[in-house]
């Protein structure tokens, strides 16, 4: 068994592959893998996303793999026009500030996560530019273009 956390901070998917490569005379390997969003479509991070997305979509059947991807959600017609994500100017879509939708992305919100620190979290994003990327991604599991964001599109 492995358990790989913080897809979104490995360079690239070397511990991935070696500990896959490492299960083939096992009769029952496990690998868990734990993120949270990233903001390089270019990762491996972004990789595990997308192979995810489609076989919880369907699209993609691999009877080894089971895919659980949590996040704040585009409103139907945001969705139609092929956003995965909120649309951040879009009112019916998942707002990252509004209290009622924290749970999607923090199942154990009120448990391990107090509502009172995202809250916290929530409120310093909206006040620093340079601090909302990285809620987005690690609290709400958004992906971000950037690491870091100095102005607010």
């Amino acid at each position: 068994m492995a358990l790989i956390d913080e897809i979104h901070e490995h360079r690239n998917g070397d511990v991935i592959n070696k500990l896959n490569l490492g299960t083939k005379g096992r009769r029952q390997p496990l690998i868990l893998e734990i993120t949270n969003a990233g903001f390089d479509r270019a990762s491996v991070c972004w990789a595990e996303h997308e192979i995810s997305v489609k076989l919880l979509e369907g699209v993609h059947a691999e009877d080894e793999r089971f895919a659980y991807v949590c996040q704040l959600d585009p409103c139907e017609p945001c969705r139609l026009e092929g956003h995965t994500q909120p649309n951040d100017g879009c009112e019916a879509c998942d707002d990252w500030r509004d209290e009622r939708t924290w749970i999607k992305a923090n199942l154990n919100l009120g448990i391990s996560i107090k509502t009172k620190y995202v809250r916290g979290l929530v409120r310093e994003a909206m006040a620093m530019p340079t601090k909302r990327d990285i809620v987005l991604r690690l609290n709400f599991c958004i992906w971000t273009a950037a690491h870091l964001t100095w102005i607010p599109r």
